[in-house]
């Protein structure tokens, strides 16, 4: 998985969470904590810094996939910001806890199948609480840092009709976020290329602004977090 290039934030104030150093080509260090066992906190910090320092990762992607994680990693995130080690945060949309998770020391937020459905159905999004709630506070978070990263990555068995594939767009423009989507498996596209969600390019248009970190090619490097 390799990003393009990585900016620093213009703007670096005390108050706000490490930005990344700039990097050309560098590989993002992406750590599941289900696979970390039961480690006390202590030594899942010093793993976690350890993995970052020593990959020359520009940021630290951390995978919460169970409820306990959830406040496992406000401890983590707010110990390993004081350590200098930015925190990008991976989840499913329904993971239980998760609208009570702080962003207070999170660089940003990558949702999984946020706006479509791993069956290719589009989520229902106005019945989904929890969901809206993070969008809700992640917006609030923006208020204050205007570089903190709100991404969608939508991966599918089924192949999604065009229009919940615009429909997704026209969200993810919504809330100034990065989407990509595709298939759990590459290979059953054929060749093809996936249908893009073209009216998502307003979420690189967020990134790219003068007070925001500038990121090149995420979504195909977030594409390879699997």
């Amino acid at each position: 998985m390799t990003i393009a290039e990585w900016s620093e934030a213009s703007s670096k104030e005390v108050s706000r969470p490490p930005a990344a150093e700039p990097a050309r080509k560098s590989a993002f260090s992406c750590v599941d904590l289900a696979t970390l066992g039961s480690s006390d906190h202590t030594t899942t910090v010093d793993l976690l810094e350890k993995v970052y320092r020593q990959s020359g990762s520009p940021i630290l992607v951390v995978r919460i996939s169970q409820p306990d994680h959830v406040q496992q990693v406000d401890q983590l995130v707010s110990r390993l910001y004081q350590l200098g080690v930015p925190v990008l945060l991976v989840s499913d949309h329904d993971l239980t806890g998760l609208d009570t998770l702080s962003l207070a020391f999170l660089a940003g937020i990558i949702i999984e199948n946020a706006l479509i459905l791993r069956t290719g159905d589009r989520r229902d999004y106005f019945r989904a609480g929890p969901l809206r709630s993070v969008l809700s506070r992640a917006a609030r978070e923006r208020e204050e840092r205007p570089e903190f990263f709100l991404g969608f990555l939508d991966r599918w068995d089924s192949r999604p009709h065009a229009s919940i594939i615009r429909r997704a767009g026209k969200l993810a423009q919504h809330f100034g976020a990065v989407l990509e989507h595709g298939p759990l498996d590459p290979s059953s596209l054929g060749g093809q290329k996936c249908p893009l969600a073209t009216t998502s390019v307003s979420g690189f248009e967020y990134l790219r602004r003068s007070e925001t970190t500038e990121v090149s090619n995420l979504p195909r490097a977030l594409w390879d977090l699997s």
